[in-house]
């Protein structure tokens, strides 16, 4: 299976795959359109899901990142308030959706797009 496209495959990718190189594979043509195959579900739904993991990498990124430096300074200080970790992440985390927001946007709006995009030739509107 190929897809249509000069650059890498990436999360919220184009669905427009080429009839030749499906063999029967993910999409089936007919006589309104595209049909439903199993291959296409599944790559729907792994497309999906990456696109999930990669929207979500930099914010629980940095959470995590966050979240262990203040354990290291709870630890070497010996101070063990439970609350001290909130607030730290909570505006790391701000920033990060701040910085990354608008590329996350891109990324969720482009998935949409070909979403809505495939359901347009399998419904062959």
């Amino acid at each position: 299976m190929s897809i249509n496209s000069s650059r890498p495959p990436q999360a919220g990718g184009n669905y427009n795959i080429s009839h030749a190189a499906t063999g029967g594979g993910a999409m089936q043509h007919n006589k309104r359109g595209v049909s439903m195959t199993e291959l296409l579900v599944i790559k729907i739904m792994r497309e999906s899901l990456m696109t999930v993991i990669l929207v979500s990498a930099p914010v629980l990124g940095i959470g995590m990142l966050v979240g262990l430096i203040v354990s290291i300074f709870q630890t070497t200080t010996s101070i063990q308030e439970q609350t001290l970790t909130f607030v730290p992440k909570m505006i790391a985390i701000f920033i990060t959706i701040i910085l990354f927001g608008s590329w996350m946007i891109r990324v969720l709006l482009n998935y949409t797009n070909n979403i809505f995009a495939l359901i347009e030739k399998i419904g062959g509107g």
